[in-house]
Order: C-alpha cells, then sequence, then structure tokens
C-alpha cells in the first residue's frame, strides 16, 4: 500500500471516528457518504471529496453568518 493511501485512509478513520463522538449512527454516516459517493464504489474519489468538502464548507459559512445575524440557519438549529 502507498504512502498516498495510507494517509487517506488514516485521513477517513479520523473523520469517522470525530463524526461517531458526536453522536451520528452508522447509518446517518452512511446516508450522508452515499450522497457524495456518485460512482457507488463506496470510496469518494478526489472529485467526491472536494463537492462534501465544498458542501460542508458552505454549511460552516452559513453557520457562522446566521449566528451573527441573529437568524435561523437552513441546514441546523443555530
Amino acid at each position: 500500500m502507498s504512502d498516498h493511501v495510507a494517509a487517506k485512509i488514516s485521513d477517513l478513520l479520523h473523520m469517522c471516528d470525530l463524526i461517531f463522538r458526536r453522536g451520528y449512527s452508522e447509518d446517518e454516516i452512511e446516508a450522508a457518504f452515499a450522497k457524495y459517493d456518485l460512482d457507488g464504489d463506496k470510496v469518494l474519489n478526489e472529485e467526491e471529496q472536494r463537492k462534501m468538502q465544498d458542501d460542508l464548507e458552505g454549511q460552516r459559512v452559513c453557520l457562522m453568518y446566521c449566528k451573527y445575524m441573529y437568524v435561523q440557519c437552513m441546514y441546523v438549529d443555530c
């Protein structure tokens, strides 16, 4: 296994651990990943990962804006 692949696996395991610690179930995590796994191979390629990161960043920015403006966020209950 190449160092690049090993690093990707390590990053994924770390991310899954963080998600589990926040109280999400395995089914919720699988559903979230399935949304971005466009080719259905159960692995997020670079393009799929980029789309997920872009969406998550958009949600983060929206949440910060909503908290600043004291308005309801469309992604989560603020």
